[in-house]
């Protein structure tokens, strides 16, 4: 037992594969989107198609697309 703040708590827990809620991507069991589908949404948004329309499609929430052109969600993926 040691003695430490959340932040390094955390990094050390990932660290050692002791949780599964830092998988990031479609690492994530709970991901509705795959690695691939990122850069195809962020051409068909800049294409004019709308950020409802693409959520329909993708099976997500307008807000998720939208934090995706936004840099607040999958930041990991160019």
């Amino acid at each position: 037992l040691e003695f430490c703040d959340h932040k390094y708590n955390n990094k050390h827990a990932r660290d050692l594969g002791l949780c599964d809620h830092f998988l990031y991507g479609s690492k994530n069991s709970n991901a509705k989107l795959k690695e691939t589908d990122i850069p195809e949404i962020r051409r068909k948004f800049k294409m004019g198609i709308k950020s409802k329309d693409l959520g329909k499609e993708y099976g997500v929430d307008r807000m998720t697309i939208e934090r995706i052109m936004r840099g607040k969600n999958w930041t990991r993926v160019l």
